[in-house]
């Protein structure tokens, strides 16, 4: 009767495989593809949210220009990386830095704040 029920049987978790997780898949990003990538992407969405979160006060106006200067060639370097790594990662820096959303703004590159910031700044 015991053996109906399984009972002290542990069930092995069931294989996840990934046919191609760096292929879009209907142009999406394949499941579990940012979690294959996590440690990668989180390293670089850090290092850019940390020089944006860090930059000086708009008075040090010299300091803040190297500051937005800095923020904004990260920005292109992981872009071009992102590039050069394939559809996925193209996808996910469009997703994620392309198209941002706030409430005042349904679509806008993550940036542009930024660079439109650094052209008043060195036009004043």
């Amino acid at each position: 009767m015991m053996g109906l029920f399984n009972f002290g049987k542990k069930k092995s978790a069931p294989q996840t495989t990934f046919v191609n997780a760096e292929k879009l898949e209907n142009g999406e990003l394949p499941f579990g593809w940012y979690a294959k990538h996590k440690d990668y992407l989180k390293s670089k969405e850090q290092q850019m949210t940390s020089i944006a979160a860090t930059l000086p006060p708009v008075k040090e106006k010299q300091l803040r220009i190297e500051g937005l200067k800095r923020l904004i060639a990260t920005f292109y370097s992981f872009k071009s990386e992102c590039e050069s790594k394939g559809e996925c990662f193209i996808k996910y820096f469009e997703d994620m830095w392309m198209h941002c959303h706030n409430s005042k703004n349904s679509d806008f590159v993550y940036i542009a704040p930024y660079e439109n910031e650094l052209d008043k700044l060195k036009s004043q």
